[in-house]
């Protein structure tokens, strides 16, 4: 007798599962409050010793308080670390302009002061502008890193407050210097003309670049290239603006 073995059962196939849509990342902009630790906060604020303020004669026969580059960069180690900021130039250039009898020109640079959260994943630029003038027989990266040194105390103190007790009655006051023709000038030249600069690259507006060019072109304190360039670069903004 055979006999007759039983019918397999189907086995039901587990159904796929379905796909998971990963969630895309969001675009939006995510803007957070920054502060500084109550540590921090004394450390910048604390007065300056007197024994780091130093005095330097200025033409015209008065004295100006300072402070030595080396006190920032002090200051900057034991507020935030020597690895959580940096200091870098990012722009730099010379102008012809003698700023006394025995200067062959001045340099000027502008430095950007980056300190660094990598805990929370953040940083903070503050910039500045410096300028040094350059004298016969001493090295050009002399000058240089003189003006970058006086950006740094400049960055330092408008930007984060370090010695900010030494430098409060210089910050609302405009360098008193002379141009070639011997009249005063707000300013020093070199600053001058990246402040106008920076200035007509944030303006969106054609009637005032207009403005701006007019008065650009009747002022004394540009030199001829300075000049040009200026309104070159006004020229440029104003016809895309009006294309």
């Amino acid at each position: 007798m055979v006999k007759h073995s039983k019918p397999r059962k189907k086995v039901k196939q587990a159904k796929p599962r379905k796909k998971v849509k990963q969630a895309k990342p969001s675009q939006a902009l995510v803007i957070s409050e920054v502060s500084l630790t109550q540590r921090q906060t004394s450390i910048i604020t604390a007065p300056t010793p007197p024994e780091f303020v130093k005095e330097r004669q200025i033409r015209g026969g008065g004295k100006a308080k300072y402070v030595e580059v080396g006190y920032i960069v002090a200051k900057l180690n034991e507020a935030f670390g020597p690895l959580n900021w940096n200091w870098e130039i990012v722009e730099r250039g010379y102008e012809g302009r003698k700023v006394d009898s025995k200067a062959e020109g001045e340099v000027w640079v502008r430095g950007r002061l980056t300190i660094k959260d990598h805990k929370n994943g953040y940083e903070v630029n503050k910039e500045a502008f410096g300028q040094h003038p350059v004298y016969p027989g001493v090295p050009y990266g002399d000058a240089l890193k003189a003006a970058g040194s006086d950006a740094l105390k400049k960055a330092a103190s408008s930007g984060l407050g370090i010695a900010l007790d030494v430098y409060w009655k210089t910050l609302d006051e405009e360098p008193k210097k002379l141009d070639n023709k011997g009249v005063k000038i707000g300013m020093p030249a070199a600053e001058m003309y990246q402040r106008a600069k920076q200035m007509i690259g944030e303006c969106q507006d054609p009637t005032t670049l207009g403005e701006w060019r007019g008065r650009i072109n009747a002022s004394k304190h540009y030199g001829p290239k300075p000049k040009a360039d200026l309104i070159k670069l006004i020229d440029g903004k104003i016809e895309k603006k009006t294309n």
